[in-house]
């Protein structure tokens, strides 16, 4: 069995991985994105300076959410928290197609300190209404928490996510 597609298919955009990002360092470094009957896509990825993850997540956020993707970010287009390392618009006609759907692997780009938090926009060149954003952290840290029973104290594990080790 197989999926037949009839007709035209309305545009869409979409991350491959609808829920949180994360990428280690080590590695190939991609984010994969779905792009249907666009032509032409902008894609911006900035990279959230240190000082101000957390100023850029709590104020750079947009007021509604949404249940299936999280909350919505708005672009930083004038650099208040972050300096943009890609901003290039791609063709998707040459794009290699999956079930009928053009799959672009945007790598991030090689960098002296490649650790840190960065801020992917795609957009439609011709409807900018048709959007995806997405928060990705690139780092070798996994955390796991664990609350006591009576909900008193919490308990944080920080671990390499390549070796293990504390």
């Amino acid at each position: 069995t197989e999926e037949v597609y009839f007709g035209k298919v309305d545009p869409y955009l979409e991350f491959t991985n609808k829920k949180a990002q994360y990428i280690s360092s080590v590695g190939n470094r991609n984010i994969g994105i779905n792009i249907v009957n666009i032509p032409k896509v902008n894609i911006k990825v900035s990279k959230v300076y240190e000082n101000n993850i957390l100023p850029f997540l709590k104020g750079n956020r947009q007021e509604y959410y949404d249940e299936e993707n999280g909350y919505s970010y708005a672009n930083d287009d004038n650099g208040l928290y972050s300096d943009e390392i890609i901003n290039k618009k791609i063709e998707t006609e040459d794009l290699p197609k999956k079930q009928g759907v053009n799959i672009l692997n945007l790598p991030l780009p090689d960098q002296k300190n490649q650790k840190g938090i960065y801020f992917v926009s795609v957009r439609s060149e011709e409807d900018y209404y048709r959007s995806i954003q997405k928060v990705i952290s690139m780092s070798d840290i996994g955390l796991i928490t664990k609350v006591s029973q009576n909900q008193e104290d919490i308990v944080v594990f920080a671990n390499s996510i390549m070796t293990t080790n504390p």
